[in-house]
């Protein structure tokens, strides 16, 4: 209390300690420290959305991607990742639609310096990458996905189903 009277300010860690806060709270020298730290985005982030299989699944799904890249500012400093990851899971989600006709779940994870786009859906069938001939109207979405992503795969689900997925560098 003498601090008080006299005018003097004590050391954050005095006052700190005597509000018997935890140990493990994360101290700053100054507010810009605090503010960067508080803006930045910590190591592992994860957002799910169910869909249904209807025709409009693709662009809700859409419309998420761009929302939680957004809100996890993976669209700075440009918007190639955003708009990457856009496409990959709207070819994700409609190739849930058309061939399973199941539930699907679109999970957005963020590991590090990797975006992670899973799509889950209730078919056990696994896909397979099939070159469509030139002619073909469709068929070209997993062959998006190899050429978009780091690296993408599919297996099945440990509750039935399966997951496609891939993956995109920061």
């Amino acid at each position: 209390t003498d601090f008080l009277l006299s005018g003097a300010r004590p050391p954050v860690a005095e006052i700190l300690g005597r509000l018997q806060v935890p140990h493990f709270l994360h101290l700053y020298a100054n507010i810009e420290e605090a503010l960067d730290a508080a803006a930045a985005r910590p190591p592992y982030l994860r957002d799910e959305l169910l869909l249904a299989p209807t025709p409009t699944a693709a662009a809700v799904a859409r419309v998420f991607v761009r929302d939680v890249c957004q809100y996890w500012q993976l669209a700075l400093p440009d918007e190639t990742l955003l708009v990457r990851a856009v496409l990959l899971a709207n070819e994700l989600v409609t190739n849930a639609v058309v061939h399973a006709h199941t539930d699907i779940r679109l999970r957005l994870e963020l590991r590090g310096d990797r975006l992670h786009i899973g799509v889950r859906d209730g078919d056990p069938r696994l896909l397979r990458l099939v070159t469509p001939p030139p002619e073909a109207e469709g068929g070209r979405g997993l062959w998006l996905v190899e050429q978009l992503s780091q690296a993408w795969g599919v297996h099945p689900h440990p509750s039935g189903g399966k997951v496609v997925w891939c993956t995109l560098s920061l």
